[in-house]
């Protein structure tokens, strides 16, 4: 059986703001966001996803400027004219076949992500090295190394870990 090869562009963690603050500076957030959308603009990618956290500190006037622009571009009519673009758990959304699946799933109630005080340092851990394994810089055994690394260190920053 023969299956169709698709390309699938991800990006996460954008934490868009205008702070600085630990290893984070979250005002270049906007010009990283271009690199990788001319990057997805360039390849092409069947799917694109965005994995989440795209804003940082919501209390920051032009984060939540840009909260309000996301969620002004869910409209029913945006939604209706992009409908098999996306999965939109949004009014005026109809799931076809490739969304049926994960609508179902949500709309029945499925439990949020489950965030705990360790999650955000996995988060992180994953966010800074899974990339270089998914363009083949780094092997799975290499980068499962260092995403311990990363998260046993974020943890014992932040007093989870001894």
């Amino acid at each position: 059986m023969h299956c169709p090869r698709i390309t699938i562009g991800l990006f996460s963690d954008a934490h868009y703001a205008h702070l600085v603050y630990g290893d984070r500076h979250c005002q270049d957030s906007l010009a990283k966001l271009r690199v990788c959308m001319d990057t997805f603009n360039i390849r092409q990618p069947d799917l694109v996803i965005n994995l989440g956290d795209f804003i940082d500190k919501a209390d920051d006037k032009e984060a939540e400027a840009a909260m309000k622009l996301i969620v002004a571009s869910m409209s029913e009519d945006v939604i209706k004219a992009h409908n098999d673009d996306a999965i939109w758990l949004a009014s005026g959304f109809n799931p076809g076949p490739a969304a049926a699946g994960a609508f179902a799933t949500a709309s029945q109630g499925a439990p949020n992500y489950p965030m705990t005080k360790y999650i955000g340092s996995m988060h992180s851990a994953l966010g800074k090295n899974i990339a270089a394994f998914m363009t083949g810089k780094k092997d799975a055994k290499t980068t499962l190394a260092d995403i311990e690394k990363a998260y046993i260190t974020d943890a014992k920053e932040k007093g989870l870990l001894k």
